[in-house]
C-alpha cells in the first residue's frame, strides 16, 4: 500500500476537504473509501447527537423550569459525546495513516450499513 493511499486516506477525516479531496485522487483505493465511510459516519452521528439533543430540549423547554433544567443537564451527555467523537477521529487519522481497516468504535459498523453509494 503507498504512502500517498495511507496520507489520502488519512485526510479523509478532515471533513469536507478531504472528502473532496479523496473523491479526486484515489476514490478507487479500498483503504481510502473504508475511512471515508468511517468520517462520513462520524460526523452524521455526532450531527444526530447535537440535532437530537436540541431538539428534546426544545420540547422540553415548554415544561416551565424542569424542562430547561433537564436539557441543560442533557448537554452534559452531548459534551461526552463530542469527546468521544474527538477521540474517535484521532483513532481514525492514526488508523488510516498506518494503512489499517479498523473501525473506530461505536459506530463503525453501523456506517458500513448506510447507503453511501461508494461501492
Amino acid at each position: 500500500m503507498s504512502r500517498k493511499v495511507r496520507l489520502t486516506a488519512a485526510a479523509t477525516y478532515i471533513f469536507v476537504l478531504g472528502w473532496l479531496y479523496a473523491a479526486l485522487t484515489e476514490k478507487d483505493a479500498p483503504l481510502v473509501r473504508f475511512h471515508l465511510k468511517q468520517s462520513v459516519g462520524l460526523l452524521l452521528a455526532l450531527a444526530l447527537v447535537s440535532g437530537g439533543w436540541y431538539g428534546i430540549t426544545w420540547l422540553l423547554a415548554w415544561i416551565p423550569y424542569a424542562g430547561i433544567l433537564i436539557g441543560v443537564m442533557a448537554f452534559a451527555l452531548v459534551i461526552a459525546a463530542w469527546g468521544a467523537g474527538i477521540l474517535a477521529w484521532i483513532l481514525g487519522i492514526v488508523r488510516a495513516a498506518q494503512g489499517r481497516y479498523v473501525a473506530l468504535p461505536l459506530i463503525g459498523e453501523w456506517v458500513h450499513r448506510l447507503p453511501f453509494g461508494m461501492e
